[in-house]
């Protein structure tokens, strides 16, 4: 009954890969698309894979490879998307360590993964230096044209998440290729172009959020949109460019305080209750065309549920329907 209910078994309309294969096939069909905004400095699909090679070379220098897990510290800026990228295709996943978390969190983390190296900037060095892990500054990496060929399976982990370690010491949850694909894949399907032609990334990739707010454009040609917070929309240079807009509701209620740029088309809700009030305040712009309500644990990849509310909608918002293949 569950698999019925939740739909695990529609059928896969693309088979089963590794993320960054997916974003390699992106980038060749739109190299000269900008994939990439931060601040502003754009990187294009095609400077972005370079980028992301080059991170890789330099970690398979020095002897990281498939299976491998490596940290991740680095400000939110033009070199923070490479570098996830980079780490898949050396074949190891990434361990993300947000700079501006306590010194004894990062330590716990990186401890608790073993990470075999962290790739960081030389301005946070000394904060990637506390978790004892050798490092690779992305301050020294040299684009490349190819990465180096690494086999794997889509089984294969992607990323590992720190829970927020509530009920006790925080726990790694290790996400594989195949199920971060399959969340992308339904996302892409799900949103429009325009919608993902600018995706506001103002999530830590501490939070799962990121994923969607990353990767998802970037399977499909679209436009990420770094910002330090979700809160920073509107001080953003790009801020006219922004599409579609993710936060947890306690966020986007002081983020609507004010009105959003015009050119906001889609506000994506999760991690915490979705008020109707809320939901009001939302469509208070004109410019905004659809609300989603999104629901699911780190275990389950991000999202598990989705619920779109429409302007005449009357009530409370439900999580709503399973997303394809979501067990």
């Amino acid at each position: 009954m569950t698999t019925d209910v939740t739909g695990a078994n529609r059928p896969l309309t693309q088979p089963p890969g590794r993320l960054h294969e997916a974003l390699e096939a992106q980038s060749r069909r739109t190299p000269d698309r900008v994939a990439v905004v931060a601040g502003r400095i754009r990187l294009t699909y095609a400077e972005l894979d370079r980028w992301a090679n080059g991170i890789a070379v330099a970690l398979a220098a020095r002897g990281v490879g498939r299976g491998d897990l490596v940290g991740i510290c680095l400000d939110r800026d033009e070199w923070l998307v490479p570098a996830l990228i980079g780490v898949l295709k050396a074949g190891a996943a990434y361990v993300p360590l947000d700079p501006a978390y306590p010194a004894e969190r990062l330590r716990f983390m990186a401890e608790d993964a073993a990470v075999s190296a962290v790739v960081t900037s030389a301005a946070r060095r000394g904060t990637a230096s506390l978790t004892g892990a050798p490092t690779v500054l992305v301050d020294d990496v040299t684009p490349a044209a190819s990465g180096p060929e690494v086999p794997g399976e889509p089984g294969d982990a992607a990323y590992v998440i720190y829970t927020s370690g509530s009920t006790g010491r925080p726990k790694g949850v290790v996400v594989e290729h195949r199920n971060t694909l399959n969340l992308v894949r339904w996302e892409a399907s799900a949103y429009t172009a325009e919608e993902l032609s600018g995706m506001l990334a103002g999530s830590s990739i501490c939070f799962d959020a990121s994923i969607t707010q990353i990767f998802t454009p970037l399977s499909a040609g679209g436009t990420v949109i770094m910002a330090e917070t979700v809160l920073s929309l509107p001080a953003l240079p790009a801020r006219d460019e922004v599409r579609t807009v993710f936060g947890v509701p306690s966020a986007l209620s002081v983020l609507l305080r004010e009105p959003l740029p015009d050119g906001v088309r889609m506000v994506l809700s999760g991690g915490e209750r979705l008020t109707a009030a809320l939901v009001a305040r939302m469509f208070a712009n004109p410019g905004v065309r659809r609300v989603l309500n999104m629901y699911g644990p780190t275990e389950c990849t991000t999202g598990s549920t989705m619920f779109e509310v429409t302007r005449d909608y009357q009530g409370e918002p439900p999580l709503g329907e399973p997303m394809a293949n979501a067990l």
